[in-house]
């Protein structure tokens, strides 16, 4: 036992602990701090690479250094001194609860760039955030993550050594980076694995120590062994992952290795499985439902659109519009609601004012209606006297508040003047956020389009039609042809320069010119879908590169949007008028699947945004603009584009085309469920799904975290209790009464009895009379036999043993009995000094 003078004696203490520091052992600790702090400092870097974040690197550094300190100093102060890491944690934390909601902010900052790259958007999850400063916001958060990891990755680096939980908490923020981040920064990622190895070194080397001193946590105690099994084990470590790199990487060159379409559609569902799990609607932000092309804002006029900021495009499965119709066409339905004019920097656009302006010129004299509105009225005419069969939709836009208005290619009635206008020459939007009802045709054979002429003649038109087309053709030419002047656009055309016709010009007849522009554009059609494939996760277009140039001659492969834009942009280079559009197709059978209202003959279909598409619109003299899918399935051989062309001039010639709008929307709608068969039927099951999913989680939560903690707790006390009960029956009876008079110091000083500057005879006497459940001259003969077992040679008696054991067992159970429950919960699985 470990004794100390003073002017009063002897002073009886603890056991006593006979390790000096050995050779090497301030080496030892360097390292295993240097180790600690590569481990922090590598795997921030790691995530920080991955995404990108605005952090204020020298608090975050700052913070690094201060935690690793104070962690590196309590943890190489011995086992009792490595608790101060709690108090150290939890103080820290509270110095940051100062900050808490910019925290706040900083997750709903990470969270928000983490849900753009899973949900392939460019909207944010949280909006209307308190603090606008996103630096201070991140850094306050990973200030609060730092604190922790760096606390337990100190405390299992170099107090108690255990790869398996440094794996965990180091590795935790790189796979988050690795699933959901761009690629990582080499050399921190070099230095994460360094330290994965060293950590498993020094785990190996501490299992290897004598049990016993594991225990005593005399960890430092074994240099020479410590040092050579670390050693091998870290140089093992690297050359197994040396091999195994240069294994692979050799196997996949040599094989020419490909990712297959059914892993990439395997890991798309795991995405697609991944994002699904979000926090419920009581705790989200007020976020406007995101869209998955971002084809046209849900709040606002369509305005711009860029393409090739995103990996690709996923679907959220938000409805969209909602049909009510009581007659199935005979053809796939295509809505129009955004068309782009302008391209440049990757960006579809709107013309400029000054352009639409010279179109509202383009009015008869005296009339106040628009030549889009005598238009339409001259088509409903026709149609009506050709006794055509027609029907009537009523469409509901999803949000309400939306002003898009979609409308179908083969209509009569494009809008209700109370509720929507025209839209410049493309497109129409809502003045009022409700329904509106549109008649269209029911036949496949005859197909109207936004500005569709009738399936007539040109000269069969009214006059006042006849002297406006000429300058509407010319507004076409001179607005639909332009193509960016740089040097990327040069290279697409020159690359493409034998499939492009440049002589197509204005024919003397609109039947030859429309044989000629047909024919050109399914050349274009089929020189794209030969050379590209079509896939929901292109990958984002390099930073300054070109999107068609990028797609056409060097990634080839990309999805709806791609194919339009490549094809309207070769049109334009071969002197055909096109423009880009987007909004959502419907199949016929969904069309015929819908549910029917109860007693009538209603159909109503809400359509979601995986039904959202991008194609293209030709204009042909004399006719108008006719719309032309680009995305390779899409466009399949049908005579319905034909026969409108053919029945508005007078050839007879029969020339097969791409053209249509009877594209088989399933093709196209349905790619990104593909390989799962099936498709999501509302989002009423999946938030269902979700709470269902939430509150199993928290009941899982609830009911297995205390149970592990309970039997942890259980465990520990039963292992600890067991060990003193075999030092008190220990064959050396002087260290079970030394053991035995420790166990009642300790029972003492929970009851506030220390021994101060006093011999232990003294310290016995006042305890006796201070203590209700000692009796007179116990503890002081039980103080006796302790000094005589550590200061004598000889061994004390069985009987001694026995009356000290003995005394110490009465202790523990009249003391625990008179106790509160908490007290007794606390002496027992806490402190482990009661049974």
């Amino acid at each position: 036992m470990k004794q100390s003078a003073s002017e009063s004696g002897i002073q009886l203490l603890s056991a006593p602990r006979m390790s000096t520091s050995p050779p090497g052992k301030q080496r030892s600790m360097i390292y295993t701090m240097l180790l600690a702090l590569l481990g922090i400092s590598s795997t921030f870097a790691v995530f920080l690479s991955m995404f990108d974040l605005q952090v204020n690197y020298s608090m975050l550094i700052g913070g690094i250094l201060l935690c690793w300190v104070v962690s590196s100093v309590f943890c190489i102060m011995g086992k009792r001194w490595a608790l101060g890491l709690i108090p150290t944690l939890i103080g820290g934390e509270l110095l940051l609860v100062k900050y808490w909601s910019l925290a706040v902010d900083g997750y709903c900052y990470v969270f928000n760039t983490i849900y753009q790259r899973v949900h392939f958007t460019e909207e944010l999850r949280y909006t209307g955030l308190t603090y606008q400063n996103q630096m201070q916001a991140t850094t306050a958060l990973l200030l609060f993550c730092m604190l922790f990891l760096g606390v337990l990755t100190c405390f299992f680096t170099i107090a108690r050594p255990n790869a398996v939980i440094c794996f965990v908490l180091t590795g935790a923020l790189p796979e988050i980076g690795l699933y959901y981040g761009v690629a990582p920064s080499y050399p921190a990622f070099a230095c994460l694995l360094a330290y994965w190895v060293g950590i498993l070194a020094q785990d190996r080397a501490f299992s290897t120590l004598h049990l016993r001193s594991r225990r005593m946590h005399q960890y430092h105690a074994k240099e020479p062994l410590r040092r050579q099994v670390g050693v091998q084990t870290a140089l093992t470590g690297l050359v197994l992952i040396l091999v195994l790199f240069s294994a692979v990487t050799a196997g996949l060159n040599w094989s020419h290795f490909s990712r297959s379409e059914q892993l990439d559609a395997w890991r798309m569902q795991i995405k697609s499985g991944l994002k699904r799990i979000t926090l419920p609607k009581e705790l989200e932000v007020d976020t406007p439902a995101p869209s998955p092309f971002k084809f046209a804002p849900s709040t606002s006029t369509p305005d711009t659109f860029t393409l090739g900021r995103l990996n690709g495009i996923r679907f959220t499965y938000e409805p969209m519009v909602q049909l009510r119709y009581f007659s199935v066409p005979d053809y796939d339905l295509y809505l129009k609601s955004y068309v782009g004019s302008k391209y440049e920097n990757n960006t579809w656009s709107a013309l400029t004012e000054a352009q639409y302006q010279r179109l509202e010129q383009m009015q008869s004299a005296g009339k106040t209606d628009s030549a889009q509105t005598m238009l339409y009225q001259f088509i409903e005419n026709r149609v009506r006297t050709a006794d055509m069969r027609l029907n009537t939709m009523e469409i509901s836009p999803v949000p309400p508040a939306s002003d898009i208005a979609y409308t179908p290619y083969p209509f009569v009635t494009p809008y209700d003047t109370n509720l929507l206008e025209p839209y410049h020459d493309g497109a129409c939007k809502r003045l009022y956020p409700q329904s509106y009802s549109v008649e269209y045709l029911l036949d496949d054979y005859v197909n109207f389009n936004f500005l569709y002429f009738a399936s007539m003649e040109l000269d069969e038109n009214p006059e006042q039609l006849n002297e406006w087309e000429p300058s509407y053709q010319k507004f076409v030419y001179d607005s639909y042809l332009d193509v960016p002047d740089t040097e990327a656009m040069q290279r697409v055309q020159t690359a493409y320069a034998d499939r492009l016709n440049n002589d197509i010009g204005r024919a003397d007849s609109y039947a030859s010119h429309t044989d000629m522009v047909l024919r050109e554009v399914d050349d274009i059609y089929s020189a794209i879908t030969e050379n590209c494939t079509y896939t929901l996760t292109p990958g984002s277009v390099p930073t300054g590169r070109e999107l068609i140039e990028y797609f056409l001659l060097e990634s080839h492969q990309g999805y709806c949007a791609y194919f339009a834009t490549a094809g309207v942009m070769l049109c334009r280079m071969a002197g055909i008028p096109a423009r880009y559009v987007e909004g959502v197709a419907v199949s016929q059978d969904m069309l015929s699947d819908a549910s029917e209202f109860s007693g009538s003959m209603e159909r109503t279909l809400v359509i979601d945004d995986s039904h959202a598409h991008a194609w293209a619109e030709i204009y042909l003299d004399g006719i108008g603009w006719i719309p032309y899918d680009f995305t390779p399935g899409g466009a399949n051989s049908n005579q319905l584009a034909l026969q409108v062309t053919t029945a508005a001039t007078t050839t007879t010639t029969q020339t097969t085309t791409h053209v249509t709008t009877t594209v088989p929307v399933h093709t196209q709608t349905s790619t990104a469920d593909s390989s799962t068969g099936t498709q999501r039927n509302n989002s009423g099951s999946t938030s269902l799904f979700r709470a269902l999913l939430l509150i199993l989680t928290v009941l899982a939560v609830a009911i297995l975290l205390p149970c592990g903690i309970w039997k942890y707790l259980h465990r520990r006390a039963n292992r600890i209790w067991k060990k003193r009960t075999a030092v008190f029956a220990s064959r050396d009876t002087n260290a079970a009464v030394i053991g035995a008079y420790q166990y009642l110091l300790r029972l003492l000083k929970q009851m506030g009895l220390t021994p101060g500057n006093e011999t232990p005879t003294s310290f016995a006497a006042r305890a006796e009379e201070a203590c209700p459940y000692l009796s007179a001259d116990t503890l002081t003969r039980a103080a006796s036999i302790a000094e005589y077992a550590d200061l004598s040679e000889h061994t004390v008696s069985e009987e001694d043993r026995e009356f000290v054991t003995e005394l110490a067992m009465q202790l523990q159970k009249a003391y625990g009995s008179d106790c509160t429950r908490f007290q007794q919960f606390r002496l027992r699985f806490l402190w482990c000094l009661i049974q």
